[in-house]
């Protein structure tokens, strides 16, 4: 079962100043018009891209685009954002992506990183990998056990 599509088109020139300069962007032979299949493939994209990194493709699964904003707005802002620069290499023609659209790609590959990060430190992606997840201080090697230092000294530092 394919991962779904939890952003649409909406999301993407919302985010840019409406449909009509998000179409004229991705115009080249200036015809005026919007192509829904390079969204559409943009769009699928850019959610596989953030599923895989969160890490909860079966999380996700039964819960309806509809109602996927209200309970993951970070993953809807990364995909959309990843959408709009995947849109532009996908429909742009071959033309120098924008600055705007390309700061756009590299605060979405920054994030997504991060979800990635998330969740192999936690397994899960709305968990927050505080510095208390964290091990802090040395760890001690003894033969039968491996504790930290400040375990074995009866201290926290």
């Amino acid at each position: 079962m394919p991962n779904q599509v939890f952003i649409d088109d909406e999301d993407l020139y919302s985010r840019l100043g409406g449909k009509a300069v998000f179409t004229q962007l991705l115009d080249p032979q200036k015809k005026g018009t919007w192509n829904t299949t390079t969204s559409l493939k943009a769009r699928a994209d850019a959610c596989n891209i953030v599923l895989e990194a969160a890490g909860v493709q079966s999380d996700l699964g039964g819960i309806p685009a509809s109602e996927f904003a209200a309970k993951f707005p970070n993953l809807v802002t990364w995909a959309a954002h990843k959408a709009i620069a995947l849109a532009w290499l996908y429909g742009g023609g071959g033309t120098a992506m924008p600055d705007a659209i390309a700061s756009f790609d590299k605060a979405a590959d920054a994030a997504i990183d991060k979800l990635a990060v998330r969740r192999r430190k936690n397994g899960a992606s709305d968990y927050s990998p505080a510095p208390a997840q964290e091990i802090n201080g040395s760890i001690a090697l003894s033969a039968d056990r491996v504790t930290l230092d400040s375990y074995q000294r009866g201290g926290y530092f």
